[in-house]
């Protein structure tokens, strides 16, 4: 109705002109059709900007309002119980979808630019797949149940939040580039009256005075409306929707400046409404428990952020980055985000892949913040981060003490188990610890040792804290070739002081007693009664502070079953043979609590997985022997495998970018037990620092033995302890020996007659 009142206003005022203008005077006539091609044009423009400009404020207002009413019905359907309530905000949700699809519908249907549609086709494309979006959502929450709520919360927080901000900067830019048409259209008309100004001034010099004082009379009110029309106009296009077209008449213009007033009071009543929900929607952001905001290419962040940033860490600075705010209270943690944040932006690799790279979390204010960063693009495909800072301090400190009760459960089933065996762990552990709580950095290579036996030991006896921190400190050292500094050692102490404290709680005092199997007690009473030999007897008795080394031999057992399980190995067979040997269990502490390494190697690297094994012809399940025995007066300990083998090409490859001598069979052997050598490309918290080998050859060596290995590629690996048969109980044998007892070393071969019994 405007445009058609707009074009007949321009047609009586060409009509009015015409007739007063019409003299003799050709130049007169030239004037007056030169000016009505000037205000046709005008009229061209007037209509284009009433047909586009007023119905695209409209359709995009209302995308926007709906968008927005939308998401905030959702959510606050998520946030209520009440099955009525919920259908109501469920209703209005809907409702709103289905306004922002016919809105963005009938921008297709408004002649445009290329670029008009272009931006239009944008909204159309992405609106409904946000309506499509939320549909599932929808059905979840008509569930009404806690499971279904969060599992719309969780699918709304992980694909609504990329799209709503598609089709918000879609609106956006939509909007944007609306302001600039009017803004052009109204150029071009005021160009236009300009020129008919001119035209009709020449028109005006040429004819009677009394043409041309009627004619600026009628000129001059119609431009006077026409001017009040663009104005008005610009001011709305520049966001001013309080302005309003002042023309007071009963004719054609009075009209087309009701209409346009009523259009842009609806626009007004929309855009404040736009606004309300945008606090709303600040509001809601404000009141969730969790720190919201975006990162751009150059990291700084957002302004739009929610109100947990400042309430839980600090307010950020104007234009500070994200790194640097982490760099408040966690530099280190700062340094690594703005790397990995860097590798995320520059796009070589897949964004996916990248993401891993940044920090899980960081402390900040004795709290534990985790960073979440979930990737979206703009309209432009400009690549966005929505970072989400959660406080999962109380998640952390269930899981410390959800640790510390598996390993005090740890600790009882191990003393329940095999006390004895679990005592002499905790003896040697402590005396690790004792050690490197006093390190002082002179020879880091026995430091790693330590370490790595302490980690290994613990990692068995199910003590996951003692193994994280002793991981974490033999990676400080590696990177920085130093002791570390930052509290980590007192750390280690600290750790130990509980699983001391918890131990001594359970057993009290643990070196008191010796323990005795029923049978050895029940044979050494036979052996009483039948008045058998002081010297046997004796002996026997000695025995008893002596370990079988078939207790020993049942845990390497146990230890190797669990490992393998733990390295996706499947199920193994260990078998040990000659476990009715016996030797001192605190002479042979150490070397057993390093002998674990040798365990854990042969089931990391050794053995191959259940399919590798089958592809290659060997049985699904993996074998590993362990034996001890006395030969020609040396005690053998023995661990063979049917795994890999070693690669003693590989190992020869190794040595010599290393410079080691790798010629012969001996020299191989020592590349191999070397301090740091490794054949893994990766650390991990059982294997690949090079320092397993070397501890137990260390300690091997420090009893009097010597070690030997024997193996082939594809087919297994056998490594022999061998140590002079005296090693096995010295203080025992002395001990005998200055009483004046001859058979010495039956005490430790299981041999000592108990006399005969009678019936």
């Amino acid at each position: 109705m405007l445009s058609n009142q707009s074009g007949r206003l321009l047609q009586r005022t060409s009509v009015a002109i015409m007739v007063i203008v019409v003299t003799p005077v050709i130049l007169m006539v030239a004037a007056t059709l030169i000016c009505i091609v000037a205000y046709e044009r005008v009229g061209y423009s007037l209509d284009e900007i009433v047909s586009r400009s007023l119905p695209a404020a409209q359709a995009s207002a209302q995308a926007e309002l709906a968008l927005t009413k939308m998401g905030v019905e959702t959510l606050k359907a998520a946030s209520v119980f009440d099955l009525e309530e919920r259908e109501q905000h469920l209703a209005e949700a809907r409702r709103q979808g289905d306004v922002l699809t016919n809105a963005s519908r009938r921008l297709l249907e408004i002649p445009f630019t290329p670029e008009g549609r272009v931006r239009a086709a944008a909204i159309a494309e992405s609106a409904p797949k946000l309506v499509e979006t939320h549909r599932p959502i929808w059905k979840l929450l008509d569930e009404c149940t806690v499971f279904a709520t969060e599992d719309a919360l969780e699918l709304f927080s992980k694909e609504i939040p990329p799209l709503h901000e598609r089709v918000y900067q879609s609106v956006e830019s939509f909007i944007a580039f609306h302001q600039d048409s009017v803004a052009q259209r109204n150029a071009i008309a005021e160009h236009e009256l300009q020129f008919s100004k001119q035209c009709l001034l020449i028109g005006n010099v040429l004819t009677a005075a009394i043409g041309l004082l009627l004619g600026l009379l009628l000129s001059r009110r119609i431009l006077k409306h026409v001017r009040l029309t663009l104005q008005t106009l610009k001011q709305v296009a520049e966001g001013d929707l309080s302005a309003r077209l002042q023309i007071e008449s009963e004719g054609e213009f009075g009209e087309i400046a009701n209409a346009m007033n009523q259009a842009i009071s609806a626009s007004q009543v929309t855009m404040e409404n736009l606004s309300k929900r945008n606090r709303d929607i600040q509001t809601l952001l404000n009141s969730v428990d969790e720190g919201f905001f975006t990162v751009n290419r150059d990291l700084k962040i957002s302004e739009e952020r929610s109100g947990a940033v400042e309430r839980k860490l600090s307010a950020p600075n104007e234009g500070e980055t994200f790194p640097d705010f982490v760099r408040r209270f966690d530099p280190s943690i700062g340094d690594w985000l703005e790397l990995a944040l860097e590798e995320v932006f520059l796009e070589v690799m897949p964004v996916e892949v990248t993401l891993d790279q940044i920090p899980a979390r960081f402390e900040a204010n004795g709290r534990t913040f985790s960073i979440r960063c979930t990737p979206y693009r703009d309209v432009e495909d400009q690549l966005h981060l929505a970072v989400i800072l959660s406080d999962i301090s109380n998640q952390v400190h269930k899981e410390h003490l959800e640790t510390k009760q598996r390993e005090m459960m740890s600790i009882v089933g191990c003393i329940t188990d095999d006390k004895t065996g679990f005592l002499e762990f905790f003896n040697e552990a402590n005396s690790l610890v004792k050690q490197l709580e006093y390190e002082d950095g002179d020879d880091l290579t026995l430091t790693l040792r330590r370490l790595h036996t302490l980690k290994g030991n613990a990692s068995i006896f199910g003590l996951e804290r003692l193994g994280q921190v002793c991981h974490r400190i033999e990676q400080l050292i590696h990177e920085d070739n130093e002791l570390p500094n930052d509290g980590s050692m007192e750390e280690l102490v600290s750790c130990w002081a509980c699983v001391t404290q918890y131990v001594d709680r359970v057993i009290g005092d643990k070196n008191n007693h010796i323990v005795v199997q029923f049978k050895e007690y029940d044979e050494t009473v036979v052996a009483v009664l039948n008045r058998a030999p002081h010297e046997n007897i004796a002996t026997r008795m000695a025995s008893w502070k002596l370990e079988p080394t078939e207790a020993r031999m049942r845990r390497v057992r146990e230890q190797a079953v669990a490992l393998a399980k733990r390295l996706g190995k499947g199920e193994i067979e260990v078998h040990c043979s000659g476990g009715d040997l016996r030797i001192s269990p605190n002479e042979w502490s150490e070397f057993w609590a390093a002998f674990v390494h040798i365990v854990r190697n042969a089931i990391d690297h050794g053995l191959e997985s259940p399919e590798e094994r089958l592809e290659v012809g060997k049985p699904e399940t993996g074998r590993i022997e362990i034996s001890t025995v006395v030969s020609d007066e040396h005690f053998v300990i023995k661990l063979s495998d049917d795994g890999r083998g070693i690669n003693w090409e590989r190992i020869r490859e190794l040595a010599k970018e290393r410079s080691l001598p790798a010629t012969t069979e001996q020299e191989l052997i020592d590349v191999l037990l070397f301090d740091g050598f490794s054949t893994r490309e990766t650390v991990t918290d059982i294997s690949g620092r090079g320092v397993g080998m070397a501890a137990v050859r260390s300690c091997c060596r420090k009893l009097g033995g010597e070690l030997s290995i024997e193996s082939t590629l594809g087919v297994g690996t056998s490594i022999s302890f061998i140590f002079p048969v005296d090693r096995m109980a010295p203080k025992t044998f002395e001990a005998l020996r200055f009483h004046g007892l001859e058979d010495l070393f039956s005490v430790a071969t299981g041999s000592v007659a108990t006399g005969t019994s009678t019936t």
